[in-house]
């Protein structure tokens, strides 16, 4: 164990890490699991109150921190936190695209605003990211992006059809690109996560779901993040690989699989 400590602190001291939705839930599981490790962090998120404790915290465990208050869905803006942390501590190292959103209810329910801005934040802003950041990586020949996913990426869940493109979406991406990454020091790993007990699921209609499901810990996947940068991997879950395995045979046989399916995922009450 002080052995793997030592490898993992080797490997990230002085590393310049961006993680995104970091002022809470996965998100600051993560930084806090990495603030250890004397690196320096991009805390990217909209509450720059939460961010500001989130880097306290970091700054009293023994890394550099600089917050960057930004609107996922305004592309200037992501560019110009990049930019912005760039100047401060070089081009980041690696990229961890966390943030994300969803909504739980009858599609007639859900606006064609909100489902749009779930593709933006979901998909479009760590494809911004990413383009913002791999160029760097590429020149420098090292580099590691992390996305972080859910099973709704890999199959569709009822009452989440927005939510579920979107991260199916970015998983494909994340795919495609590891083809084109493959003969390179750059890494990028799709992180599968399941039902994890944070307030992303105090939004409306998430109560029987909850109920439903096993719960995974925000830190549970932050020491799997942890891992991923140790061992990188294409694709790699938090839980069971064999939930993936099944995942990927629901789209084979949608039908047989439907009502498995549906008694995880309880109607909304709307």
């Amino acid at each position: 164990m002080i052995a793997w400590i030592r490898s993992m602190e080797n490997k990230l001291k002085d590393k310049v890490v961006l993680v995104t939705g970091a002022s809470k839930g996965i998100g600051k599981a993560i930084v806090e699991a990495l603030s250890i490790y004397d690196l320096k962090l991009g805390l990217l998120a909209r509450s720059e109150d939460a961010l500001e404790k989130v880097a306290e915290y970091t700054r009293n465990a023994g890394s550099e921190v600089k917050t960057l208050r930004v609107d996922l869905n305004n592309q200037m803006e992501i560019e110009g936190a990049v930019e912005k942390l760039r100047q401060e501590y070089g081009a980041p190292d690696i990229l961890i695209n966390n943030a994300g959103f969803g909504a739980r209810d009858y599609w007639t329910n859900v606006s064609l605003e909100e489902e749009l801005k779930m593709t933006k934040v979901n998909y479009e802003a760590p494809v911004i990211l990413i383009r913002c950041i791999l160029p760097d990586m590429m020149k420098l020949g090292r580099g590691h992006i992390i996305n972080i996913n859910t099973l709704g990426g890999v199959y569709a869940a009822p009452y989440q059809g927005a939510y579920c493109a979107s991260k199916a979406a970015l998983f494909a991406y994340s795919s495609s690109l590891a083809y084109e990454l493959e003969n390179t020091n750059v890494d990028i790993t799709s992180l599968i996560v399941g039902p994890t007990d944070t307030g992303f699921l105090n939004r409306p209609n998430y109560e029987g779901y909850k109920k439903d499901n096993v719960m995974t810990s925000p830190e549970k996947v932050a020491d799997k993040v942890i891992s991923i940068i140790n061992h990188p991997q294409e694709i790699s879950m938090v839980e069971s690989p064999l939930k993936l395995l099944v995942a990927k045979i629901t789209n084979l046989h949608p039908r047989f699989f439907r009502r498995i399916i549906e008694r995880k995922n309880t109607p909304p009450e709307s």
